[in-house]
This record gives structure tokens, sequence and C-alpha cells, in this order.
């Protein structure tokens, strides 16, 4: 492969990488809204919105708060965009 070929997918590879980003981005801010409206809370606690990330990310999420501290925001948020989106069968949540 020529130098040109190299930096022309090299460009291809960036410009890819920059709009995954976005649509990345575009999802989460979609996501938040949804959670926000659904269950009428001006914002989300910090470890809330990381929990979503690691959710929407497709990663296991590990979280523990004190009773009233919004874990239920987080499991419920999750399964209603997750399987929204990606249906799977029935909406089932695990919490232990």
């Amino acid at each position: 492969m020529d130098d040109s070929k190299r930096a022309l997918n090299a460009v291809r590879e960036q410009l890819l990488r920059e709009q995954q980003a976005k649509w990345k981005e575009v999802r989460r801010q979609s996501a938040f809204k949804r959670i926000l409206q659904r269950f009428g809370h001006p914002s989300l606690k910090t470890f809330q919105e990381r929990s979503f990330d690691g959710c929407l990310e497709r990663k296991d999420v590990f979280c523990i708060q004190d009773t009233g501290g919004g874990k239920s925001t987080v499991i419920q948020g999750v399964a209603d965009c997750l399987y929204d989106v990606h249906p799977v069968g029935p909406k089932i949540t695990v919490v232990l």
C-alpha cells in the first residue's frame, strides 16, 4: 500500500471514530432526557450518570448506595432504555 492510500485510510478511520463519538453522545443525551422525563427528576446524580454510561456501553456495573440513594432510577431507567431499543424478550432486571 502506498503512502497516499495509507493517508486516506488514516483519515477515514479518524472520521469514523469522530462520527461514532458524536452518535454515542447523542444516544447518551437522549437516554438521559428520557429517564429524567419518565421519573420527573430535574437532574441525575453523578453515580447515576456513571452507571448509565457503563450500561449504555454494555459494561457490567456494580453500584452501592444507601436506601433512597437512587439505585432504582438506574435499574429501571437502564432497563427501559435498553429494552426499548433492543427488544430481547420479557423485561427482566435482577436486583440483589
